[in-house]
């Protein structure tokens, strides 16, 4: 303890100097300290990929750590009136040796070239501050809210979100064989009916052992029953962006549903949902689904969807449009849906073609569909409110929920949207301007949506990579990129493509449209976070030896088509987003309309 003079010395986690969450930690060491020194040694590896990741640089503690690090160094000066915030920030592209030489070169914090001097803003922000532009956001139309979720407020864009699903036990409820799914779900079911639940072992080889799952066991115990397999509860689900997995979606092994089942009551439900990232420590992006989808398309996602159950409390107003059925709303968005195609528009094209050959190697395909869960029927998430608030800003009351719905998914691909407020986006859930030009984000949006929907369906085009380098195999077990020297560093090179480590193309074009870090075909060919493989790639799990094997049983003319596929989606991706409306915004809302309020966003 240091009393009312003296200095105390940390060497913590960065998260804190930017975190939503750590505004409080920065009010007080405001208010507490005279002076406040901080020396940003970066290094963060958790939520940055690609470029973003190389600029952070060597960890500080090697492989002990994938946090970045600081030092902090706080003085206690009580003849001193207020607080003086001083930062440095170590540089871009620099190793843990290069780092540690800059440190131990320094001396001691009077050689350190500080930055000016730094005023938090009301937000307590110190970097990356939003209060020049707080005035500007509050008066934005929010995506959502928690009032809004309660029913407390109409002002919002949508009715309900939720996070995406959360198990805690990613590697036994994932895969895409369901044959495989189904022996390890079997697996782990035996091996939780055969435990003596006030004397159990855990076994990490043979099941995830949590509180949530003893809690469920213990119910069901009373009720003297046991967990049993069932195979009505596989559905198809996006694991991660572009790539689909089965999920065995039961809330005994799901540790988070959240409200998901709210909206995919079953797994033949095709909603159409705009995923977006809640308080994040890498860059917005966006995507949309129309399947179940997992809490980590983002780093944290938060999804919004066209239909959501009603919900059973008096204070939720909303009217069922004529086309409130639960369909993929636009033609355009749906598979041809002939009987010899049904099973790869519900599942996608991996996932229907690894079906075709568990089927053949004596797995079986068929299931009882999943019944719907609890009551209250599909209806809009889009609200009258939002619904009234366009038609009579843009006077046009021949705009619907769904233009609405598409325009917010164009909006959130606009450059200069995320660039002018991407310090809000990172900290919470966005808020939609009006666009001058309506119409060009609700056509853009619907022919993103299109895409990324289709990612896994032969009904988005091909883009023409030629002919391969060398023949591309059946059921490749590895898929890479390539790599090159820059600055005598090691790094990613992006135009070549391997597959088995063979070198199948070469001519990989550039595009900037990512989600959560990756081009669309970074998902198919690229390490992942703390995943060494890509997530086409063949892995077995270290701990329970279970394997996952994407491309099992898929011809090399698939292959082809997948890559080309991805490929196209992230050109012409840029291509849309290139030619959206340079204004975003600036529409003045009509006065009949009541403005909105919100604090969700602090």
């Amino acid at each position: 303890r240091i009393g009312e003079s003296g200095i105390i010395g940390f060497i913590m986690p960065s998260a804190w100097i930017t975190g939503n969450a750590e505004a409080g930690v920065r009010a007080c060491l405001y208010e507490e300290f005279a002076n406040v020194y901080c020396f940003n040694l970066r290094g963060n590896q958790q939520g940055t990929r690609g470029e973003q990741s190389r600029r952070e640089g060597g960890k500080i503690f090697g492989g002990g750590s994938r946090e970045a690090t600081t030092i902090v160094i706080l003085v206690k000066n009580p003849s001193k009136t207020g607080c003086t915030i001083r930062y440095h920030d170590i540089g871009d592209h620099l190793s843990r040796e290069e780092k540690l030489g800059k440190v131990k070169n320094f001396k001691n914090i009077s050689h350190i070239e500080w930055g000016k001097e730094i005023e938090p803003d009301k937000y307590h922000d110190w970097l990356n501050q939003r209060g020049e532009l707080a005035d500007e956001w509050d008066n934005i139309t929010p995506i959502g809210s928690k009032d809004g979720k309660r029913g407390k407020t109409d002002n919002v864009l949508f009715r309900q979100y939720s996070n995406g699903l959360k198990t805690h036990r990613d590697t036994w409820v994932y895969n895409t064989s369901e044959e495989q799914l189904t022996n390890n779900m079997r697996r782990h079911i035996d091996y939780c009916n055969e435990q003596d639940l006030d004397n159990f072992v855990i076994n990490p080889k043979q099941a995830v052992w949590n509180a949530e799952l003893s809690v469920a066991l213990r119910k069901m115990a009373r009720l003297n029953q046991t967990v049993r397999l069932d195979k009505s509860k596989i559905r198809a689900a996006l694991f991660r962006p572009f790539f689909k997995q089965y999920l065995y979606f039961d809330p005994t092994f799901v540790t988070a549903k959240y409200q998901i089942s709210s909206f995919y009551p079953t797994g033949e439900v095709k909603n159409p949902s705009i995923l977006v990232p809640d308080k994040i420590k890498g860059e917005f992006s966006t995507m949309m689904t129309n399947t179940t989808p997992d809490l980590h398309i983002h780093e944290a996602s938060q999804t919004f969807p066209l239909k959501a159950k009603k919900q059973n409390r008096e204070n939720v107003r909303q009217v069922v449009t004529p086309d409130s059925r639960l369909q993929t709303p636009d033609s355009r968005l749906q598979t041809p849906d002939s009987s010899n195609n049904r099973t790869r528009q519900d599942q996608g094209r991996v996932l229907s073609l690894h079906n075709e050959y568990d089927a053949r190697s004596g797995g079986g395909t068929s299931r009882p569909s999943l019944p719907d869960e609890g009551d209250g029927e599909m209806i809009d998430n889009i609200t009258d409110w939002a619904l009234n608030l366009y038609r009579t800003t843009y006077e046009d009351e021949t705009i619907t929920k769904e233009d609405i719905f598409y325009y917010t998914y164009g909006i959130l691909h606009h450059t200069g949207f995320r660039e002018k407020y991407q310090s809000f986006l990172v900290r919470g859930i966005p808020n939609i301007p009006m666009a001058p030009d309506f119409h060009a984000f609700c056509t853009a949006g619907r022919e993103l949506a299109h895409m990324h929907l289709n990612f896994d369906s032969d009904v988005t085009p091909r883009y023409d990579l030629g002919e391969p380098l060398n023949p591309i195999p059946d059921a490749p077990r590895k898929t890479t990129f390539g790599k090159k020297k820059n600055d005598g560093t090691g790094t990613r090179d992006a135009t070549k493509l391997y597959l088995d480590d063979t070198l199948v193309y070469d001519n990989l074009p550039h595009t900037d449209y990512k989600v959560n870090g990756l081009t669309p075909i970074g998902w198919f060919a690229a390490p992942n976070g703390i995943v060494q493989v890509s997530r086409y790639s063949y892995r077995e799990d270290p701990v329970t030896g279970i394997t996952n094997y994407p491309l099992e049983g898929v011809k090399s003319e698939e292959v082809r088509a997948i890559i080309e596929r991805l490929v196209y989606i992230g050109v012409e991706t840029d291509r849309i987003i290139e030619n959206l409306p340079e204004e975003f915004e600036g529409i003045q809302v009509k006065e009949n309309v009541p403005k909105q309020t919100h604090m969700d966003n602090f």
